[in-house]
């Protein structure tokens, strides 16, 4: 799923990428570090990008379980 979250009181916006993996689980990551080591590695994101990723984990459409 490819989501973009505005923030109506700057106007700006992050888009972010949510992954549904078949034996791994859902995960979720800002656009701007696709194709990066930085998917996984949250140390370089911004503290709004951990918000949005956090708010993306309890409200994605896939749920939070593993499919095996």
């Amino acid at each position: 799923m490819d989501v973009e979250v505005l923030d109506n009181d700057s106007g700006k916006s992050v888009r972010f990428f949510v992954r549904d993996v078949f034996d791994f689980g859902v995960y979720n990551y800002p656009k701007r570090v696709n194709g990066t080591d930085d998917v996984f590695n949250r140390e370089n994101w911004t503290s709004e990008e951990k918000a949005i990723s956090k708010w993306l984990n309890e409200f994605n459409p896939f749920g939070n379980c593993i499919r095996m």
